[in-house]
């Protein structure tokens, strides 16, 4: 989904390769404005959090509360988002800085004239991936992560034991390579050193951002995947 900001007076056209984006009714917003929504959004996503962890804590208690503090924050960015975006409205942030999310269109060479509204259906799955998705990888990244360490682990200790079991001379000799000099191991070996951030979604989202700062579209990592 992209952002454009309000409908305006267009101005008169003219002949720079930029007039028909100037004569569109939903021109396209820029960063600053889109990273302004995002924060004022953040802003009440946070007072709506803080007021469902209080009536959690004034109702099962404070360690119920802090055990329970990301599903807390999940519950409350889907509501603040099922009650603006899902319904169709803009968020207290778009409104705050006039933008209107439409959809990408199918090809650059598409008219301006033809983009809408997101459909029921990106809007979903823009739900689903910005809250729902990064919740279940936080909660299976660790048991992936700690079943491949062991696993590696596991290959590596084989690999080290059979060195020192099965050392031969004579292979030395004749150009055979330990299991320990072999691509496999020292590839293993490299995995297992670099696991936690081989299987972490941050550098993905880090150039997501970065190419937000490039292009000037797409801020979120779900928005950038559903258009």
């Amino acid at each position: 989904m992209s952002t454009s900001t309000e409908p305006f007076p267009s101005p008169p056209p003219s002949s720079s390769p930029a007039s028909s984006l100037a004569s569109s009714p939903y021109p396209y917003a820029f960063a600053p404005d889109i990273i302004r929504a995002h924060q004022k959004d953040a802003y009440f996503q946070g007072l709506l959090t803080n007021q469902l962890t209080d009536l959690h804590r004034r109702l099962l208690g404070a360690r119920s509360a802090h055990a329970w503090s990301t599903e807390s924050r999940t519950l409350a960015d889907l509501i603040y988002l099922c009650l603006t975006t899902l319904l169709g409205n803009r968020t207290l942030g778009e409104e705050y800085c006039g933008l209107v999310q439409v959809e990408a269109p199918l090809s650059p060479s598409a008219s301006d004239q033809g983009r809408r509204l997101p459909s029921i259906q990106r809007r979903a799955a823009y739900i689903a991936g910005s809250i729902l998705l990064p919740y279940g990888l936080a909660k299976l990244l660790p048991v992936i992560r700690a079943r491949l360490r062991a696993r590696l682990q596991r290959n590596l200790a084989r690999a080290e034991a059979r060195v020192h079991s099965d050392a031969n001379p004579g292979d030395l000799k004749g150009g055979r390579k330990p299991a320990t000099q072999t691509w496999s191991y020292k590839l293993q070996t490299y995995l297992l050193a670099n696991l936690s951030t081989l299987t972490s979604p941050a550098p993905v989202h880090a150039l997501s951002l970065a190419l937000f700062y490039f292009s000037g579209s797409y801020y979120e990592l779900a928005k950038r995947l559903t258009g």
